[in-house]
């Protein structure tokens, strides 16, 4: 028999979205997830601004100036969608 309070302290403990996995080449990145991936394309260095484009299963979700930028977008992304479906 499973105790109720161990169970409801659990359930209401903070919770922490673990942090994307990035794989592939310097020009083109995607993460490795099952659920949702998000990939970004380095459009190279003679691109004036906004080089890094991101994607979610095709679809652009935002143009940065720099990689860390696009990543922390994905990163923000990923936990909105994560925490969104928690009660």
């Amino acid at each position: 028999m499973t105790d109720l309070g161990k169970v409801s302290a659990t359930a209401r403990a903070p919770v922490k979205v673990k942090p994307l996995v990035w794989k592939g080449t310097p020009e083109h990145i995607r993460t490795e997830m099952d659920a949702h991936f998000y990939e970004i394309v380095d459009l190279g260095e003679n691109w004036k601004e906004d080089r890094f484009y991101l994607h979610s299963w095709g679809i652009r979700i935002g143009a940065f100036e720099t990689l860390e930028l696009a990543r922390a977008a994905a990163q923000a992304d990923h936990e909105r969608r994560v925490l969104g479906e928690l009660e």
